[in-house]
C-alpha cells in the first residue's frame, strides 16, 4: 500500500511502533500547530487553518515524507474540532492547540529515505 490512507477519526488509544523507527534515531518527524479558539459569539473559529496544511506538506516534502492532501486532512480536522468541541476553553484570549503530526515509521539502524509514515 503506497500512500496516506483515508482519514479518519478514532478514540484515544495507545500508539504503537516499532523501537527502531527512524522516528527515534533520526527524528524523521514534522508537526504544525494550530489553534481553535471560540470569538465571542461562542462560535468556533480556527485561523488560516489551510496555510498550516500548506506549511506542513511543505515541511513533510523537504524530510521526504510522503505529501497528503490538503483539503482532506483539513477537513477531519474541522470533523474532529466539531467532535472535541467541548474542551476548547470559551474565556477571551484561550484556545485548543492542536498538533498535526507525521513521523517516519521504517524500522532498521540506518538514514534514507523514509518509505512508510504515519
Amino acid at each position: 500500500q503506497t500512500g496516506w490512507g483515508q482519514p479518519q477519526i478514532f478514540p484515544l488509544e495507545e500508539f504503537k511502533v516499532h523501537p527502531a523507527c527512524t522516528v527515534f534515531h533520526y527524528a524523521i518527524e514534522c508537526f504544525e500547530g494550530l489553534k481553535a479558539y471560540k470569538d465571542k459569539n461562542g462560535c468556533v473559529r480556527m485561523f488560516r487553518p489551510d496555510l498550516n496544511m500548506r506549511r506542513l506538506n511543505y515541511s513533510m516534502n523537504r524530510i521526504s515524507l510522503p505529501a497528503f492532501h490538503e483539503d482532506s486532512l483539513l477537513n477531519l480536522i474541522k470533523t474532529l474540532v466539531r467532535v472535541d468541541q467541548a474542551w476548547i476553553p470559551s474565556e477571551e484570549g484561550t484556545s485548543l492547540y492542536l498538533r498535526p503530526t507525521a513521523i517516519a515509521t521504517d524500522t532498521g539502524l540506518y538514514l534514507s529515505q523514509p518509505t512508510k509514515a504515519r
